[in-house]
């Protein structure tokens, strides 16, 4: 464990995003290859991934299917994608998962289009 409470897998990853990412707090449902659920929080999404906080620990380079509740300007979307696991970072007791999304995301990406511009203008 390093200074600060924290743990970290595959921190290095964490440089080699290509798409700006905005804060946000919207409701995660994490599915497992094996079904087991889990509710978690999105705290920052681009159109490539997502930084979810759950209290569970998963390993870099699993795959677990996500249902993102996002609400944004009125608009209500369930974003379902798979996303990659690139980090894990421990942290006030829960992980930090990166998520690199793993399916095609064409169907919501212009919805976090808008929503990572104006959030981050």
């Amino acid at each position: 464990m390093s200074e600060g409470g924290s743990e970290s897998t595959g921190i290095e990853n964490r440089k080699s995003r290509g798409h700006p990412r905005a804060k946000c707090d919207w409701k995660v449902r994490v599915i497992t290859p094996q079904k087991k659920r889990f509710m978690a929080r999105a705290k920052n999404i681009s159109v490539g991934g997502v930084l979810v906080e759950i209290p569970e620990k998963f390993s870099v380079g699993e795959h677990l299917y996500l249902e993102i509740q996002a609400f944004f300007l009125g608009k209500q979307k369930l974003i379902k994608v798979v996303g990659s696991v690139k980090y894990v970072v421990f942290q006030s007791g829960s992980f930090n998962l990166g998520l690199q999304f793993a399916t095609d995301t064409k169907e919501f990406a212009a919805f976090l289009k808008e929503y990572v511009h104006k959030k981050t203008e």
